[in-house]
């Protein structure tokens, strides 16, 4: 999943932490997180792991 996020002032690399760039305005731009999705059960699903690298 990739995603930008802004940050408050003086955070901005804090958020570029594992990946991002950073851009202007407190932007941190291209952003992504790799997720594990396993399923437990019929049309259920839990969330098994997440890391940004």
């Amino acid at each position: 999943m990739n995603y930008d996020i802004q940050s408050v002032d003086g955070y901005v690399d804090y958020f570029t932490t594992g990946n991002g760039v950073k851009s202007s305005d407190n932007w941190v731009k291209d952003k992504f997180v790799i997720v594990d999705i396993e399923k437990i059960g019929e049309n259920q699903y839990k969330l098994a792991a997440q890391n940004t690298n």
